[in-house]
C-alpha cells in the first residue's frame, strides 16, 4: 500500500542537507509508528514544471 504525499517542500526553502535530515527524521518517525512493524520508505518525486519535491511514503512488510 502506498501513502498519499503529505508534504511538499519547495526548492530553495531548505538546503539540500536540511532536506536530507528532514527525510531521515520523517522515515524514522513513520517506521516507529508503522503498523505490524512494517518498514517505511521515503521516495522523492519531482513534481511538474516547478522545482518541488514530495516525500512519498510506502509501506512494505519487514
Amino acid at each position: 500500500m502506498t501513502a498519499e504525499p503529505f508534504l511538499r517542500i519547495e526548492r530553495g526553502t531548505l538546503t539540500d542537507d536540511e532536506i536530507v535530515a528532514l527525510t531521515i527524521v520523517l522515515a524514522a518517525a513513520v517506521a516507529d509508528d508503522a503498523p505490524n512493524q512494517e518498514r517505511a520508505q521515503v521516495h522523492w518525486l519531482p513534481l511538474g514544471r516547478r522545482p518541488a519535491f514530495v516525500p512519498q511514503l510506502s509501506w512494505r512488510a519487514a
